[in-house]
Parts: C-alpha cells; structure tokens; sequence
C-alpha cells in the first residue's frame, strides 16, 4: 500500500469529519454544523459533551441566588457545581433543585435514623 502524504490524511480526516456532522445534524434540529449536547458520535464510541452555556440554554437562563446549608457538589449531564456551606451562590434553577432534593434525602434518612433509635448526628459514627 502506498504511503499517503500528511496533506492527504488530513484532507481525508475533514472529509470524514464533514460527514460525520452532517450525518448527525440532519437527524437534530440544530442548523448545520453544530451538535447538541447529548449527541452520539456514531463510530466514536462517546457522545457530545453538555458545558455550562448549553445547560444554560436548555433551562431557559432560568437562575436562582441562596446560601447553602452544607457543602455538596450537584452534577447535572457531566456538569458539576460545588456548593459551599455558608457562601451565597448563584446557580442555574436545576442545580439548586438537586441540591434541595439531595437535603431533603439526608433529613428524611436523619429522621428514619432517629426514630430507629440510631445515633441521627451527620459524621458521627466513624472509626475512631
């Protein structure tokens, strides 16, 4: 087989790009060339990565402003927000959402623990 020169590789390489993308996009609604979050990459094995500026997008720029009871982090599609106890922070409406569901999760299992008769203090318990 002959050796192909690096112009030639590349060339072949935007072409096969090129249809990927026009493969993908025609079956998205998004306008030529772009690819949505979420979308597989037939034959990469993986999918297009979400960022921030997309969740942002999907959720309407719908944005929220709180302080933290507890330090967690919240991933919404690969995309983490670290919370800190204590500091204000503002966030796309989801992540306060999770984090409100992931608080409501601890005091119900605090209250379960409780009422079991178990030691309900968060932390305590460790080795020591």
């Amino acid at each position: 087989m002959p050796r192909r020169s690096k112009k030639t590789l590349l060339n072949d390489a935007k072409k096969a790009v090129a249809e990927l993308e026009k493969r993908v996009t025609s079956e998205s609604s998004m306008p030529s060339g772009q690819l949505r979050p979420g979308t597989a990459l037939p034959g990469l094995g993986g999918k297009v990565p979400w960022t921030m500026q997309a969740l942002a997008e999907s959720y309407n720029h719908e944005m929220v402003t709180f302080v933290p009871m507890a330090t967690v982090p919240v991933t919404i599609n690969g995309v983490r927000v670290q919370f800190i106890e204590g500091l204000q922070v503002t966030c796309l409406k989801p992540f306060k959402d999770r984090y409100d569901n992931f608080m409501g999760s601890q005091r119900e299992a605090i209250h379960s623990a409780a009422a079991r008769g178990l030691n309900p203090q968060v932390g305590v318990g460790g080795l020591p």
